[in-house]
């Protein structure tokens, strides 16, 4: 899988999700995707959704690894990146519990929105 070579984050880690693709579309539109967002996160690369209990099982999420110390973090990169909106860019957080599902940190950089970190 394109972007897919290096292994898959491990559960405790903040990442810029840049976009989610129903795994039913298939892998095709997902590679084209994932093609198209390294123009400009050229470090980009996905997973599968159902490998995280924080995230929504049956989709590939498009993500730049980071590290990002938070969600705040993650956005930040973001913005450096032009990706400004909670359609380009949110902070997620990676783990096997679902009650870490409520992570997720939204643009703007400057006063992002959410839960942004996890004590």
């Amino acid at each position: 899988m394109p972007g897919g070579d290096d292994p898959a984050p491990g559960a405790g880690h903040w990442i810029a999700q840049l976009y989610s693709e129903p795994e039913s579309t298939g892998t095709a539109v997902r590679d084209q995707r994932l093609s198209a967002i390294h123009a400009t996160v050229p470090e980009a690369r996905v997973l599968r959704s159902r490998d995280y209990a924080s995230l929504k099982p049956g989709y590939w999420v498009v993500y730049a690894p980071g590290p990002f110390a938070d969600g705040r973090a993650a956005v930040g990169f973001c913005a450096q990146k032009g990706r400004v909106t909670a359609n380009e860019c949110i902070g997620r957080y990676l783990s096997d519990d679902q009650g870490d599902y409520g992570y997720q940190c939204t643009p703007p950089a400057e006063f992002p929105g959410g839960r942004c970190r996890r004590s």
